[in-house]
């Protein structure tokens, strides 16, 4: 599949619905990210205030321990431990078919300076409800105290545990039957870029997928020339959430706050010139295949085009399997803000038929809503 936009389908996608027009009349949101630099501390503490406001009104508003059984184990990262809670069917001895389960790593958003695993932990719930799966939610390494590439880095430490000793973490995880990365928006980059790296480490099990929502992909510096002309989302300010300022200075404030100062580094975008264009060096047979991708967009969103042209250059350049969706009308991470909108639910909907997909498994009936 082609993902071609005209410069009218693209303003169409980018303005506004009236139902997110009428949520913000009712709920403006969350602190908005050129106010997050100023004071990151007073941020972090507003942020989770708002989102536990709306948590509630979740398809899963918490807990189900009835249905998903959860618990943290701690991996050791250079002189600290990563805390990886893990969510897995409750009472399920084993797979029939395979005797284990894929595993799903998920990585939540914040920028790289904002966020905890309370963000990833209805989604955690979800795909352990839907799907025979382990999935592993991880409190990441957090800037500006950890520099760049810590968050990144930290993440791997992870995923090569699980492929290492997957037991640690529950006697019926497998990765070599699955192991999907997934996250939004730094999150998502988190998860496309620790594709990328595990294939070039040559990770003992293969990424076999990734689901990203609203990802952050790349800085503008790094939009190859042959998509240049795809890039517009960039200068939206429209977006009840992001406002990427003026040449992109939210964007690389947010940067700054991560101690990123090596732009072409593979450990932040895909089209560092060390990964792209892909070659026989980076891109070779030598190499597993890189993993299929389910991503998931926001019209209104700054980083609406990151997704559509990492989805081209996927499918064009690197020849993986992609699916991606683009919600007009609606912004960043509008489904976690505003989850009562209609479309907030179709995403969620969206993402568990896009998790099937990568897992090779059908939705299981209990999870519709």
């Amino acid at each position: 599949m082609t993902y071609d936009y005209t410069l009218e389908e693209l303003r169409s996608l980018g303005t506004r619905s009236q139902a997110l027009q009428d949520s913000l009349k009712r709920n403006p949101g969350p602190v908005a990210l050129k106010e997050i630099q100023h004071d990151v501390p007073l941020s972090r503490t507003e942020r989770i205030a708002y989102l536990d406001t709306q948590r509630g009104k979740y398809p899963i508003p918490g807990p189900i321990p009835d249905v998903v059984h959860e618990k943290d184990v701690y991996i050791d990262y250079e002189d600290t431990k990563i805390q990886v809670r893990v969510y897995s069917p409750t009472g399920q001895v084993s797979n029939a078919a395979t005797g284990c389960f894929p595993v799903i790593v998920l990585m939540h958003e914040g920028g790289f300076i904002l966020g905890d695993i309370s963000d990833e932990q209805h989604n955690a719930r979800l795909f352990v409800s839907s799907f025979d799966c382990i999935v592993l939610n991880v409190e990441y390494m957090l800037a500006p105290e950890n520099a760049f590439p810590n968050a990144h880095l930290s993440c791997y430490r992870v995923i090569e545990a699980v492929c290492g000793a997957p037991e640690y973490f529950h006697p019926l995880a497998d990765p070599a039957l699955g192991l999907i990365l997934g996250g939004s928006s730094a999150g998502g980059n988190l998860s496309l870029i620790l594709a990328h790296h595990a294939r070039q480490q040559g990770l003992r099990s293969p990424v076999t997928g990734v689901w990203l929502g609203v990802p952050f992909v790349f800085p503008q510096e790094k939009v190859p020339s042959k998509y240049k002309s795809l890039y517009h989302s960039g200068s939206t300010r429209d977006d009840p959430i992001i406002d990427p300022g003026e040449n992109e200075a939210g964007f690389k404030g947010m940067l700054a706050a991560s101690q990123i100062k090596d732009l072409d580094s593979p450990l932040l975008s895909p089209f560092s010139s060390k990964l792209y264009p892909p070659t026989k060096e980076n891109n070779g047979e030598h190499l597993a295949p890189l993993a299929k991708a389910f991503i998931q967009a926001a019209g209104v969103d700054p980083l609406r085009d990151h997704a559509i042209i990492y989805a081209k250059a996927l499918e064009e350049d690197w020849k993986a399997e992609v699916e991606l969706i683009v919600y007009g009308g609606y912004g960043h991470m509008f489904w976690t803000n505003w989850p009562l909108l209609d479309e907030s639910k179709k995403f969620w909907r969206d993402s568990v038929r896009g998790m099937g997909w990568l897992l090779g498994q059908e939705a299981k009936s209990s999870a519709s809503f």
